[in-house]
């Protein structure tokens, strides 16, 4: 029978970690290592709630949940 093993890092370790991980990132650079590839993204779009909805307006207000992933090459 196999135990699992959990660790937590502390928060100076996952601060550290972070630091390490994003130092020199540059935001502005496409996620990808051959800038003339594609960039496939996700995008997830759910309704939260229907705040207005007039028929004979015909004006409709919604709140939405916009979610959007992609994968950084550079990070991984």
């Amino acid at each position: 029978m196999c135990q699992p093993v959990f660790t937590c890092a502390t928060l100076d370790e996952t601060e550290k970690l972070y630091e390490h991980i994003s130092k020199g990132y540059d935001k502005r650079l496409l996620p990808i290592v051959n800038q003339s590839e594609v960039i496939v993204v996700t995008v997830q779009v759910s309704v939260v709630s229907i705040n207005k909805f007039d028929e004979i307006s015909g004006d409709l207000g919604v709140t939405v949940l916009f979610h959007m992933t992609w994968r950084d090459e550079r990070l991984t």
